[in-house]
C-alpha cells in the first residue's frame, strides 16, 4: 500500500478513487470516500444501505478517536445509531461490534425511538447526562483505542467490493 497521503484536489468521485487503490495509504482513500458521500449527503441526497455503512463506520472512528464515545453520540453522529452495529458487521468488523453494541446498550434507546430523529436525539441526549453512562463509555473508549482490528483497511475492503452501490 502505497505511503502517500491522498488529497482528492481532482474531485474524483468513489469509483475514480478505488483506482488509486496501492498507490496511497488506504485510510487517505477511506477518508476522500466519506467526504464524497458526506458531500453527497450534505446536499440533500439520500444514503443507500452501502454508503450509510461507510459513513456510520467512518463518523465512529473519526468522533471516538476525537473525543470518545460520548463525543460520537452527542454530535451530528448521533443519527448513525440505529443502524451502527449492521454497519460495523457488514465492514467485517469484530472489535468494534462487540464495543459498540455495548455502548449502544447503555444509552437504552426505546426501539420506536430510531424511527423518529427528534425522540432519537432525545434518549441519547438523556442517556449521555447520566453519570453512570459517562463512566462506562469511557471505559469503552480506552478498549476502542486500543483495537487490534484497523476499521480504515475494513472500510477500505468493503468500499472497493461495493464500488458500484457506493457510485449510485
Amino acid at each position: 500500500m502505497g505511503a502517500e497521503w491522498f488529497e482528492n484536489e481532482g474531485n474524483l468521485d468513489v469509483a475514480g478513487i478505488v483506482k488509486l487503490d496501492g498507490a496511497f495509504l488506504a485510510e487517505s482513500l477511506v477518508a476522500a470516500v466519506d467526504a464524497v458521500l458526506a458531500a453527497k449527503v450534505k446536499s440533500g441526497g439520500m444514503a443507500n444501505e452501502q454508503q450509510g455503512t461507510v459513513l456510520a463506520v467512518e463518523a465512529l472512528e473519526r468522533e471516538v478517536n476525537n473525543g470518545g464515545f460520548a463525543k460520537f453520540f452527542g454530535s451530528s453522529s448521533w443519527n448513525h445509531v440505529p443502524f451502527l452495529v449492521k454497519s460495523l458487521e457488514r465492514v467485517g468488523s469484530r472489535e468494534a461490534v462487540r464495543l459498540a453494541k455495548e455502548a449502544v446498550a447503555l444509552l437504552k434507546i426505546p426501539v420506536a425511538a430510531h424511527d423518529d430523529p427528534a425522540a432519537l436525539f432525545s434518549c441519547i441526549q438523556a442517556s449521555l447526562a447520566r453519570h453512570e453512562v459517562e463512566i462506562r463509555l469511557n471505559d469503552l473508549d480506552s478498549d476502542f483505542y486500543v483495537l487490534e482490528e484497523d476499521l480504515s483497511k475494513l472500510v477500505w475492503s468493503y468500499v472497493k467490493k461495493n464500488v458500484d452501490a457506493l457510485s449510485a
